[in-house]
């Protein structure tokens, strides 16, 4: 099984910066003797697979299955073709043209290739970690200045042996966790954030859908910044939620030099 250090393709609220703590959670979850060789992880939110890809890792005789809602793995089968734009890019760049003829030679890319990578494409051609998933017609020519030289490499192996689905999460809980066995993995967007690179805009009647919907035992990532204790802390008489336990806490780095912090939140 192929291993890599982060998802092949960026994806907003991937967990990288989470793996250690949460690698260290599935070992403590084991010990505790929630989880066992006939557990099924279930992915909910899937995002990048990331999540499903080191839970595969570390019990590879496990059933993991990825809810692919925002179906990462178009984009993932788009690699060469999001390759071989990037390269057109970088030709365009080297011409060090008008910003108007910059403009005119990257539509002329964009137009001969259709349903191309929107999400990955847009980071080339945007500044500040914005992604423009409708489409690219307010690109910034001049942000191709930070345009990297550096290949996508094919994601070979990235989620073998994952099952992956599509589906509305919450359903997605309904009709398979309601048999036991199951271990929820729960990923949702944060509250109270930039939500335009996914799929579907996740707000507070959402999530209060989600933790009527949750079975223990499972883990739940969350944000200070979406007052996501208190909210537990609100609706903790219900059985699904009572004795909730913060695993651990990480840091991440955002504009200004502004630390959010984010909670891996569990319950068995």
């Amino acid at each position: 099984m192929h291993k890599f250090t982060a998802p092949p393709l960026s994806f907003v609220g991937n967990k990288k910066y989470f793996s250690k703590i949460y690698l260290e959670f599935l070992d403590f979850a084991l010990l505790s003797g929630v989880i066992n060789k006939q557990t099924i992880f279930l992915d909910c939110f899937g995002g990048s697979g990331w999540l499903s890809h080191i839970t595969k890792q570390r019990f590879p005789k496990n059933r993991v299955i990825w809810n692919d809602y925002d179906n990462y793995q178009e984009r993932l089968e788009r690699i060469p073709q999001t390759n071989a734009i990037r390269q057109e890019l970088l030709r365009i760049k080297e011409k060090n043209l008008s910003k108007e003829k910059t403009k005119q030679e990257i539509l002329k890319v964009l137009n001969a290739n259709l349903n191309y990578d929107l999400r990955t494409i847009s980071g080339y051609l945007t500044f500040c970690g914005q992604t423009l998933k409708e489409d690219l017609s307010n690109f910034v020519p001049s942000a191709l200045e930070k345009i990297t030289k550096t290949t996508i490499k094919e994601p070979i192996g990235y989620l073998e042996g994952v099952e992956r689905v599509q589906s509305d999460a919450v359903n997605l809980i309904e009709t398979s966790a309601g048999g036991g066995g199951y271990f929820l993995i729960l990923d949702p967007p944060y509250l109270q954030t930039h939500s335009k690179s996914y799929e579907g805009y996740f707000n507070l009647s959402d999530y209060a859908r989600l933790l009527n919907a949750i079975k223990k035992p499972y883990c739940l990532f969350g944000s200070a910044k979406s007052d996501i204790l208190e909210l537990l802390s609100l609706v903790e008489e219900k059985e699904q939620i009572k004795g909730f336990c913060v695993y651990g806490e990480s840091f991440t780095k955002m504009n200004q030099g502004i630390k959010d912090r984010d909670y891996l939140i569990y319950n068995f």
